[in-house]
Formats: structure tokens, C-alpha cells, sequence
């Protein structure tokens, strides 16, 4: 037996022992090292050279070699002996497989990554014209979604066809591969103009996947260039109604015609009469309404918006917007909670357990318009790659998608540096729910990123200008910074004429700001901030009283005595006025005129359920001769030391 057919036997036995002493060399024989080129990769080490036998030998009727045979064996021992020894990691098979070709098939991610880290090529085509990326489309391994990432990260082409024209993503739709589908569209504007798939799902009643390149924005009445046919006509051929009623939905016309002067409704009067009448009820339903449904996942590149989508501020971040509840959140970790991404720390993080589909919504507590996003994210493999943003009429739901985006790998691989920011524009929806939904990342095991703003402005201020016919003012007001709908209430006149010079235009706008902070800011509570004394002569002057209500609000407040016992004097009934933080009340120059110990308390004069009472009662002493006698002797002393300044 000469040494290649001992090499590739033992490698077949998987007898590691045997194969290291079968590649040192003998005395007779030289090795020498081997510098392997750096590669994309983390390839590049050392490597040791063999002569005494044929490190790449191949079986006669398979075209194996020793590495293939290990990859084959699932054997990761034997496979570092061989690439350490050499071997090819590009050398094919009879059938111009590759090892990678045959990890792919098999699901071995850990065998992929040794293979990728030793310079394999990702976009080597066998005998069929299959990549390892078509392979991966049609193979049931489990850990498919996660090979897909790898080898489009290491640089694949889901753009090479076989000999048959087939794409990774045709591959993928005819083996009814859902999330690799998925994967395959994601962040692939190009994939939009692809016309095989869409008729590869159809004729075979993949419905749901009919439905997913839709949503991905493919043209359901586009002609296949190689069948010269529509979707809509090959799901009615092959009598699926499912796919056919999806590709209605989205305005698939029964009444297009292919290359053969075809129409669905043609077609479908060919079939058995029962299905005829099937499918053309349905074409007849969808002919009267048209479409029900729009693409969910357009496109659109960071940081770039169309010229009739706006730009509003940052809005300032509410942390009670989400919530670790399973209404908010589906999927986050015990210690890194779907909250992390609002509490204004760029160090903190939601961790996500899992790679595709986990959403958090968020309740803005009122409709907002928003206009732009910012995910603060890292260089990681667990970084966010494609995500939704979806609105809804309530926090569980239905969801629309508004948009889908791409995040880039950006900032550290740290995980202790803050996130750095990615901004997504290009749209202008309202809702007062939204909702985050991670569609994919860029290869990790889970998902995480530290933090997420809104750029936007409360649906409030929009409407309020509206109402009054003055929308040419909605854009600069809220550019301005005023798009929180409190701070634009309690603007200034100062600030609010520079935004509205007409003075006619301001007072329109005034009035009904005024309106608008009754409403708003309306009375709810009261604190004391500055007690009454405790104790004090009838008829005198108490210090001042003050107590504090919520911010904004102007109402008026007054003073009441509990038991209307008595009456006080002076100013018991004042309006509240706002000072950046909170309202205040100043009671000022209150008196009794009655001895007797009492209880005051302070309530809104249109809102008497809201009121505060004083912890502690007043005491109204009578008034005694001597203190009478003392305050006349001060004010004879004042009044001489008044005479002699005038000397």
C-alpha cells in the first residue's frame, strides 16, 4: 500500500495517532515551512510542508481528499492536522464540491469558520454551478439562517446563478425555506427585480413565501425572462389558491398576459369546472376592491430621505415609554432588559436571546409623527442587522411596518465603550404605539445594542396649527425645537412672536394655546411648599403662604378654613403661575379677626376636590395691652429716630 492510500485510509478511520506519525517526515525525507498568505480571514499562520506523500491525494472514484474525507467524518482533530500539514482547502471532489461546499450541505457551522479562518473560498462553483451559499439554501441543516450570515459576511454572491439560472434565493423558494428567504432579501435592493422565485414559490403553493418576497417589494405582475410567464398565471395553472389569492392581494392583474397571449382567467377556464369557478371568483373579488396590501420591508439607506419626508428634532427620550412586560417585550434577558435601551446610559444593553424576530414597543403615551431613528449600536457579530419600525392602534397590536432598515457593524468590539449612533430617515408616519422589531443580525450567537432615539414631534402641535389654518407655521415651530408638545405650550410670548411675526396669526395662535393649557396642564395636585406659622395675634399679618401645583398649570387656588369657623383677610385667592419646574401660589397679607384655633387648607377654586390641608392648626391669640403699649413705644422710637436723620 503506497503512503497516499495509508493517508487517506487512516484519515477514514479518524485514527489521529496514526496520521502524525504518518506525516512526520522520515529521515530521508525534508519538510519545510510554509508562510500561508493572510487572508480576509484569520488565516494566515505558519504551516508545515510535506514531500514524503501527497497531502491532496484524491480517491479514484470520488475525487476525495484526506480534508474532505474529515470534514465528511465531521472530524475537526484531523482536519487542523491536515490544514497545519497543508492540505487544500479549495481542492473539489470529482463533482467540483469543495469542503466547504460539503460543510455547508452538512450544517457544520463550527467546521465552516475552521475553513473560512484558512482562506476558503466562499463563491467556488461545482459541476452543477452551485455555491456553498446554493447548497446551504437547500439543505436541512439546523443552524442554516446562522451559514447564511457567515458566508455572506466572508464575502458570498448571492447574485451567481447555476447552470440551471438559479440564484441561492430561487433555491431557497422552491425548497420553501422561509427564513432563508428572508435572510437572502435582506438589505438586497437588487434581489427586488428578481422574477424566478416569486414564480418557483407559486407553482408550488409556498404561499407564505409568495407573500414574503412581496413584502419585499417583488413586482407580482412581472414576466419571468426564462419562462416568459407571471406568478399569478403559474399558481393558477398548478391550482394553488393560497399563493394565488397572496399575489392578489398585492395587485397581482388576472387579466396580464405572458409571452403565449395567456391570462390567469384563460387559464383558469381550462381547469376542472369546479376550480375554474374557484379561481375566477377570486379574480373577480379582487378586481372590485384591487389591492388590500402594500410591501412591508422598502428599503431605505441610513441617512438619506426623500424630498417630501421631514426632519424633525430629537425628541426627548421618556424612560416609561417601554416597559419589561411581556405586552412591551418578547424576548430579553433577566439582567439586560428591553428598558436598558431607554435609560440613557450607551453602556447599558438590551440582550436579546435569540437572532431574528424580538420587538419592543414603545407607548409615546400620545400620537407622534416621527421622522428619523437612531440605534446606538457597536462592532459585533451580535450587533442589530436588519430591523422593522411598525406603528399600531394599540399596544398589542396589529402591527404595520413603516420601514425596514440595515444596520451597519460601527463603533467598538468593546463592550464597556458607549454605542455609536446610526441615523435612519426616509420616512413620516404617526402613531402613538410603535414598535421595534429585530429582523436579523450580522452572524452572533444572540442579538444586543445598546440604545434607541426618535426624531419626531408630537401629533398635538401639528394638529393645533391645523385646526387653525396656520399649517405654514407647523414646520418652523417645530424645527425650532418646540416638537414636545408641553414645551411648546409654555413658550413665551417673546419666543412665540419670533416664530409668528403676524400679529394677527400670534393672538389666533395664543388664544388657543391658552385653551390648550387649561387642558393640558389642568390641576391635579397641590403641595405645601411654605407653611403657615403656627401661631399668631388676631388681626396680624401672617407670613406668606406658598404651595406648589404641577408644572404649566394656571389656575386659580384659595385658602379655605375647615368648618368655615371663621373668615380670613388679605389675598385668599391667588393664580398659579409656572416657573420652569413647577406652578406656585403666594398667599400674601392674610389675617383673622377672630380668636380661636383653626385649620386652613388650600383647593383649586373650579377644582375644590383637589386641596391640601395643613399638617398642623393655627393658634389666633387675643391681643394683650402690653404688646400694644410695646408696638406704640417702638413706633415713637422710629419716629424719633426719623427726626433726627432729617437734622
Amino acid at each position: 500500500m503506497g503512503k497516499e492510500e495509508e493517508l487517506l485510509k487512516t484519515v477514514h478511520n479518524n485514527d489521529e495517532k496514526k496520521l502524525q506519525k504518518l506525516l512526520l517526515p522520515e529521515k530521508e525525507f525534508q519538510i519545510r515551512k510554509v508562510d500561508v498568505p493572510t487572508s480576509g480571514t484569520l488565516g494566515g499562520r505558519i504551516r508545515m510542508q510535506v514531500v514524503h506523500v501527497d497531502i491532496n491525494c484524491q480517491e479514484n472514484e470520488t475525487g476525495y481528499t484526506p480534508l474532505i474525507i474529515a470534514v465528511l467524518n465531521g472530524n475537526k482533530e484531523i482536519m487542523e492536522t491536515l490544514l497545519f500539514y497543508s492540505a487544500s482547502v479549495n481542492l473539489a471532489d470529482h463533482k467540483g464540491n469543495t469542503p466547504l461546499h460539503l460543510a455547508a450541505f452538512m450544517g457544520r457551522l463550527d467546521i465552516v469558520y475552521i475553513l473560512l479562518r484558512n482562506s476558503a473560498k466562499v463563491n467556488i462553483q461545482n459541476s452543477d454551478g452551485n455555491t456553498p451559499l446554493h447548497v446551504v439554501c437547500q439543505s436541512r441543516a439546523d443552524d442554516s439562517v446562522q451559514l447564511i450570515h457567515t458566508l455572506s459576511k466572508a464575502g458570498a454572491d448571492s447574485t451567481l446563478v447555476n447552470k440551471k439560472g438559479e440564484l441561492p434565493l430561487d433555491v431557497a423558494a422552491m425548497y420553501n425555506k422561509k427564513d432563508l428567504v428572508s435572510c437572502l432579501m435582506d438589505g438586497e435592493q437588487r434581489m427586488t427585480g428578481n422574477t424566478s422565485a416569486i414564480i418557483e414559490a407559486a407553482l408550488r403553493g409556498h404561499s407564505e413565501i409568495v407573500r414574503l418576497l412581496l413584502d419585499f417589494g417583488i413586482n407580482p405582475n412581472c414576466i419571468d425572462k426564462e419562462r416568459q410567464t407571471c406568478a399569478l398565471h403559474e399558481a393558477t395553472r398548478f391550482l394553488r389558491i393560497k399563493a394565488a389569492e397572496e399575489l392578489l392581494k398585492y395587485g397581482a392583474d388576472p387579466e396580464k398576459e405572458n409571452s403565449k397571449n395567456e391570462t390567469a382567467y384563460s387559464i383558469a377556464s381550462q381547469l376542472p369546472k369546479a376550480k375554474a369557478e374557484e379561481f375566477k371568483k377570486l379574480f373577480d373579488e379582487y378586481k372590485a376592491t384591487g389591492p388590500t396590501e402594500m410591501p412591508k420591508f422598502l428599503m431605505v439607506s441610513s441617512g438619506k430621505s426623500e424630498e417630501n419626508i421631514k426632519d424633525y428634532p430629537l425628541i426627548e427620550t421618556d424612560p416609561s415609554w417601554t416597559k419589561n412586560s411581556p405586552d412591551f417585550c418578547n424576548a430579553c434577558t433577566a439582567n439586560n432588559p428591553n428598558t436598558n435601551i431607554l435609560d440613557g446610559n450607551l453602556r447599558t444593553f438590551w440582550v436579546i436571546p435569540a437572532v431574528t424576530d424580538a420587538w419592543t414597543v414603545f407607548d409615546f403615551h400620545s400620537v407622534h409623527t416621527l421622522t428619523g431613528v437612531f440605534i446606538y449600536g457597536w462592532s459585533s457579530p451580535q450587533m442589530v442587522k436588519t430591523f422593522e419600525l411598525q406603528i399600531s392602534d394599540d399596544v398589542r397590536g396589529p402591527w404595520t411596518t413603516v420601514s425596514v432598515f440595515n444596520c451597519a457593524v460601527k463603533g467598538s468590539q468593546n463592550a464597556k465603550d458607549p454605542g455609536v449612533p446610526q441615523k435612519f430617515t426616509g420616512f413620516t408616519s404617526s402613531s402613538q404605539f410603535w414598535r421595534i422589531r429585530v429582523i436579523s443580525n450580522h452572524g452572533g450567537q444572540c442579538t444586543c445594542f445598546q440604545a434607541v432615539e426618535f426624531n419626531g414631534a408630537d401629533q398635538r402641535i401639528i394638529e393645533l396649527f391645523q385646526r387653525l389654518n396656520l399649517q405654514k407655521y407647523t414646520d418652523p415651530v417645530i424645527k425650532s425645537g418646540y416638537n414636545n408638545y408641553r414645551k411648546f405650550l409654555l413658550a413665551s410670548d417673546s419666543e412665540l412672536r419670533e416664530l409668528i411675526p403676524d400679529e394677527n396669526d400670534f393672538l389666533k395662535v395664543n388664544e388657543e394655546m391658552t385653551k390648550c393649557r387649561k387642558k393640558e396642564f389642568a390641576l391635579r395636585t397641590l403641595k405645601w411648599d411654605k407653611l403657615p406659622a403656627q401661631r399668631v395675634d388676631v388681626g396680624d399679618t401672617l407670613p406668606s403662604i406658598t404651595v406648589r401645583a404641577d408644572l404649566g398649570c394656571s389656575e386659580f387656588v384659595e385658602l379655605f378654613i375647615k368648618g368655615n369657623k371663621t373668615k380670613c383677610h388679605g389675598e385668599a385667592k391667588v393664580q398659579l403661575c409656572s416657573n420652569g419646574t413647577h406652578s406656585t401660589a403666594v398667599f400674601k397679607n392674610i389675617s383673622f379677626d377672630s380668636v380661636g384655633t383653626y385649620q386652613i387648607g388650600v383647593q383649586g377654586v373650579n377644582h375644590p376636590d383637589v386641596n391640601v390641608l395643613c399638617p398642623h392648626s393655627i393658634e389666633i391669640r387675643p391681643k394683650n395691652k402690653l404688646t400694644q403699649e410695646v408696638e406704640k413705644s417702638f413706633q415713637d422710637i422710629e419716629s424719633m429716630l426719623e427726626g433726627l436723620q432729617d437734622l
